[in-house]
């Protein structure tokens, strides 16, 4: 089939290519005689064409007329320059000649200024010098009294200084006397301290063992968690609770009940059979595992011993158990026919004398008459039970003992605290001996450095006086020099040279505008000619433009036509042609299909005997594998079989370097055991005869290491770097302990200081609020002339966190809020607001940015007369459009550009409007 397939596929695939071939040319013959029909419908539709009413040589003859008019005003034109000419030149002579005054006149005002600013000079140096001498004249006078006052403090200082010097107050016998108490003081607070240390590092010790059997109890509460099953019924409210939990055993006797309890030791009591049913449908349900159900019987009979007949050492396992009253009867049940035995050998010999009934060691083996059950196990419910209630013991006794160390430290503490109390005030009166002692030193010291000082100070201030009169004479002197100059400048202020005056300097002036003015009209004449004779230029080339493409038009047309009379015919010829064909394509693609059709019933056919053998060929298969990986198993099996021999005697051999013979033959059941090591703590009689080596016996070895790994299981895991993990745990407790300490005193004083802060906060705030709302309705009242204004806390219980809202009634409005007022209201009442806060907190200088952009007339003219009030104490530099705001300024600045350079000019309005 699959050759047939190979074979078949060429032909198919010609036959699907040629179908595809022929639609393709189907649709492309359609295309072509809709075409064809489009060609042959728009060649049959008459145009008529609109011929143009403009003659070509009409607008030759337009064009020749406007080239006259061009050549007249090309004519004007000339004349027109030589006018600006002669116009420029007169302009030149006039500027000239008034420059030429101006300079003149600038020089004469500059010379007499210059000589103003001389004689204002000479005058200042008179002054200075006129002042120099009077302030020499007072220096000399206060130098003298200084110099007396002087002398006077010396004779003081030294006649104290030698009354200091004469006392002797006995301070130094006293302060002998303190240091020696304060030495004994220091001894008293160190043995105080040695016993706190003493006293802690026992209380730290049984800190520890506290600590270990609290890690003891939790992991061991952690181990009587039941898994599966049984923890998941822990929520179930219909259980009783565990049976480990239910019962009390007597010491020694755990393991024993638990091997005979076995399951039901884990397992969880409930009160009757229903609740039984409706526990294992919740753990199906809740697909939780399985766990065993011990069912109770309220009512029953209390559990009895049994009367056998027992030998001695036999104990009835009902006798050393205690139970609920509920789970009593199941209890019973599951114990009436068990005893115990100190060992298996008794067991043997109970079971050989009553066969009916079932004996367990004290170690957990279980035997009788049918089966037996024994070896090492983990720890159980009940064992792990009875060792939390040891360690609970134990932790009982450590936590007293805690509690008797923690009021021995505090008795440390509070002596040590008295005897702290005691060396500070001894040091406190030491240090106030010594400071007396000290304070007359430095007031000895102090009065000697005042002598001195004083001392010099007399003699700098002779000095001082000294140079005072010099100076005096040489300020007279500078005063006579400058009256003399002073002369001298006013008489030559006939010396200067007059320049035009003001009347000349008008002429000349007025004849450089009417030179200007001239010159002016002359450039427009001459430009106005131009644009005249430049838009006779432009008409002439659109009138030449135009009847060339007129011409070019009617060309355009004609040709036209031509092409679509030739497109008509080629189109009728191509449409006949194309429906012939389409007609011969219609039938051969029907013949197409038939092809494809068989061609594809074939393959599909195919392709499902194919796939029906192809299945058949993989079951097969798959059975041929089983069969053989079941032969292969069975030698894997063999082969891991050895395998496994050979690596126990490989591990024998590189872990204890002992090879399989050697093992036999020195730890073989035939060698003598050698006795236990005595382990540290362990109490030895010393009159005991030496422990010699003893025959093997598996069972005992097997009690012994099932004894031991239950120890082991029971306390964990051991950590050999606990003593150092914990004393490092220790310091870092310490250390963060004081830094809790450190943290909780700075977070007290940052919200002392925070406090402190919003105080102050609330005070300043208050404060400004109440000034700014006086001047707030202040400042509307006089830019809305009977309107009424005020600022209002929107939270005034809560300053930190409150808003201000504004509320603005202009006359004749009662609307207050902002949003209902004008534009120019809004910004009235917003230059309000800030004029407020300008008043009530005063500032060196203001910015002021267009604040006054939106207002009117006359509202800016209120606004001027409150910014007149604010120039008389403070600066206000003000961006504005308005000129009223301009003219009432001191000084303008504008930026202006020249040929693409920016610069700053300004201009003192104040100078112009004294000029």
């Amino acid at each position: 089939l699959e050759a047939e397939s190979v074979a078949q596929a060429p032909e198919s695939a010609r036959i699907h290519e040629l179908h595809l071939r022929l639609v393709a040319l189907r649709e492309r013959f359609a295309g072509l005689v809709s075409l064809a029909t489009e060609r042959v419908r728009n060649a049959q539709v008459v145009e008529t064409e609109q011929s143009s009413s403009i003659d070509p040589e009409q607008l030759d003859r337009q064009a020749a007329e406007v080239a006259q008019a061009f050549d007249d005003q090309t004519r004007e034109v000339q004349r027109l320059l030589a006018e600006l000419d002669s116009a420029q030149h007169s302009r030149t002579a006039a500027e000239q000649q008034f420059e030429a005054g101006q300079q003149l006149a600038d020089r004469y005002i500059a010379q007499v200024a210059d000589r103003r600013e001389t004689v204002a000079r000479f005058e200042g140096d008179v002054r200075a010098a006129s002042s120099r001498v009077d302030a020499r004249t007072a220096e000399i006078a206060r130098l003298g009294e200084q110099i007396d006052h002087a002398r006077q403090r010396l004779a003081l200082a030294t006649e104290e200084l030698e009354q200091f010097a004469g006392a002797d107050d006995g301070l130094d016998d006293t302060t002998r006397g303190l240091v020696a108490n304060h030495e004994a003081a220091v001894q008293l607070r160190d043995e105080a301290e040695s016993a706190l240390g003493v006293s802690r590092t026992q209380q730290n010790e049984a800190q520890r063992d506290l600590a270990g059997l609290d890690a003891r109890i939790e992991a061991l509460a952690m181990r009587m968690d039941s898994a599966g099953g049984a923890h998941a019924l822990a929520d179930f409210g219909a259980t009783l609770g565990t049976v480990a939990d239910l019962v009390r055993i007597e010491a020694g006797y755990e393991q024993a009940i638990a091997a005979a309890l076995a399951s039901s030791a884990d397992a969880v009591a409930v009160a009757d059979v229903a609740q039984a049913v409706a526990a294992l449908q919740h753990l199906r349900q809740s697909e939780a595992g399985r766990t065993s159900i011990v069912i109770g019987a309220p009512g029953g009979h209390s559990a009895q011993a049994l009367e056998l007949g027992l030998p001695s050492g036999t104990v009835s396992a009902l006798d050393v158990v205690q139970c609920a009253h509920s789970i009593e009867h199941a209890i019973r049940r599951v114990l009436r026919n068990v005893v115990i035995v100190d060992n298996l050998d008794g067991a043997q010999y109970v079971i050989s004398a009553q066969p009916d009934l079932t004996v367990v060691t004290r170690d957990g083996d279980t035997l009788s008459a049918t089966s037996a059950t024994g070896g090492s196990a983990d720890a159980g419910r009940i064992q792990i039970a009875a060792a939390l209630e040891q360690a609970q013991s134990q932790r009982a006794q450590v936590l007293d003992s805690c509690h008797r160390l923690d009021e021995a430290v505090q008795v440390s503490v509070g002596q040590l605290e008295s005897r702290v109390s005691a060396l500070a005030q001894i040091a406190e009166q030491l240090e106030l001996s010594q400071a007396s002692l000290t304070q007359r030193t430095q007031q000895i010291a102090l009065l000697e450095s005042q002598r001195a000082a004083t001392d010099e100070e007399c003699g700098r201030l002779s000095r001082a006086l000294i140079a005072a009169q010099q100076g005096l004479e040489a300020d007279n002197q500078a005063v006579i020099a400058a009256q003399q100059q002073l002369a001298n400048i006013n008489s030559s202020e006939s010396d200067l040279e007059a320049g035009p005056d003001a009347a000349q300097l008008d002429e000349w002036r007025e004849a450089v505008g009417a030179a200007r003015q001239r010159e002016l009209e002359s450039r427009l004449a001459l430009r106005t000619g131009e644009e005249r004779a430049t838009s006779f230029k432009a008409r002439i080339d659109e009138l030449t433009a135009a009847a060339e493409a007129e011409r070019e038009a009617r060309i355009r047309a004609r040709e036209l036509r031509e092409q679509r009379e030739r497109q008509a015919l080629v189109a009728i010829a191509v449409l006949a042609v194309a429906e012939g064909a389409a007609a011969r394509l219609e039938s051969t693609l029907a013949e197409s299909e038939q092809a494809r059709f068989t061609v594809d019933s074939a393959r599909t056919k195919r392709e499902a005997e194919l796939t029906e053998i192809r299945s058949l060929a993989r079951e097969l298969a798959a059975t041929l594998e089983q069969l053989t990986s079941a032969v292969h198993s069975d030698e894997v099996a063999r082969a891991e079989q050895r395998m496994r021999v050979e690596q126990i005697e490989t591990k024998a051999l590189e872990e204890f370097g002992v090879d399989s013979e050697s093992l036999l033959a020195e730890y073989s059941p035939d060698v003598l055991v050698p006795p236990s090591g005595i382990a540290v703590g362990d109490e030895v009689d010393p009159e005991a005869p030496a422990a010699q080596p003893y025959p093997f016996v598996r069972e005992e070895q097997e009690k012994r290491l099932s004894t031991a790994e239950k120890s082991m299981a029971l306390l964990g895991r051991v950590n050999p770097l606990a003593l150092e993990e914990f004393t490092a745990m220790e310091e870092r407790h310490a250390f963060l302990t004081t830094q809790l300490e450190d943290l909780k005193q700075s977070r007290k004083d940052l919200l002392d200081i925070v406090a402190d802060v919003d105080e102050r906060v609330q005070q300043v705030f208050s404060e400004a609020f109440v000034d700014v709302q006086e001047q707030f309705a202040d400042v509307f009242s006089r830019l809305f002339p009977g309107g009424e204004g005020r600022l209002v806390l929107t939270d005034p219980t809560d300053l930190l966190n409150t808003g201000i809202e504004v509320e603005a009634r202009p006359a004749g409005k009662k609307v207050k809020r902002l949003s209902l007022l004008s534009g120019g209201e809004r910004s009235l009442t917003a230059v309000a607001f800030l004029i407020s806060l300008f008043k009530a907190r005063p500032s060196p200088f203001y910015l002021l940015d267009e604040v006054e952009a939106a207002l009117d007339d006359t509202n800016l003219g209120r606004l001027l007369v409150i910014l007149e009030e604010l120039r008389a104490s403070s600066q206000l530099l003000v961006i504005t459009h308005q000129k009223r705001t301009m003219e009432i300024g001191d000084a303008l600045y504008g930026i202006t550009m020249r040929d693409g350079v920016t610069a700053v000019i300004s201009q003192r309005l104040r100078e112009l409007q004294n000029v």
